[in-house]
């Protein structure tokens, strides 16, 4: 009869030298299968099949006249421009949802000075009021976070005034300090093509301004940067 020890000593040698036999016929089970896959990978991948037989040609109608045309590129050079044999397509990404979204928003939101809480205007869309003289609100779609900010700037005396009007470099600068602080000014624009415009109101309807003491308004556009030209 085995004792305490003698029982141990067995059972440690049988699950030692088992431990090792699937090793070993793991190793070996893995290495027909590398070996397995490396020479179907190195074989030619079969023909192709004709199931369907040859595809006819395309039979077009006769045409409705005999007369010869001439044609000609109407193009800035009269010829058509060489293209590269390929082209980069680049993935849009869509956003993913987010749990956190609407919190985010609130929290972008109040950064701008929208207090109040959102309303619930559409699935994924909610609308911020801000009771000041303008009576500005912002629309926010979620979770892509496009938004859109109106207001009755149109018939506001201190917008028609012009009074706090910066000029356009201190456009550009509120713009995108207004965009940062809420977190929403793309990365990948660049400053040296930012746009403004000039711009008087007249009986509510915009018109184009020549300078910018006659203005009350500044329009301030934002490009991208280029991609491959």
């Amino acid at each position: 009869m085995l004792t305490l020890n003698q029982t141990k000593f067995e059972a440690k040698l049988i699950f030692t030298w088992g431990g090792i036999a699937l090793g070993v016929l793991i190793a070996f089970v893995l290495f027909f299968k590398v070996i397995g896959g490396f020479i179907a990978g190195s074989k030619p991948p079969p023909p192709p099949t004709v199931t369907f037989g040859k595809l006819p040609s395309v039979v077009f109608p006769q045409n409705s006249s005999n007369k010869s045309y001439t044609y000609s590129v109407d193009t800035v050079t009269g010829t058509l421009p060489a293209f590269p044999d390929r082209a980069t397509v680049y993935k849009m990404t869509s956003p993913k949802p987010d749990l956190l979204a609407l919190q985010n928003a609130k929290q972008k939101m109040s950064q701008a000075g929208f207090m109040s809480a959102p309303t619930l205007i559409a699935e994924g869309i909610y609308q911020w009021s801000d009771q000041t003289s303008i009576n500005r609100k912002v629309v926010i779609e979620l979770p892509a976070f496009n938004f859109k900010i109106t207001s009755s700037y149109l018939t506001d005396p201190t917008v028609l005034a012009g009074s706090n009007l910066p000029d356009e470099a201190g456009a550009k600068s509120f713009t995108q300090t207004f965009l940062n602080n809420i977190a929403l000014f793309p990365p990948d624009i660049d400053a040296t093509k930012t746009a403004t415009t000039l711009y008087s109101i007249r009986n509510g309807v915009f018109s184009s301004a020549t300078s910018l003491s006659k203005s009350q308004i500044v329009r301030v556009d934002f490009y991208q940067k280029d991609v491959n030209n």
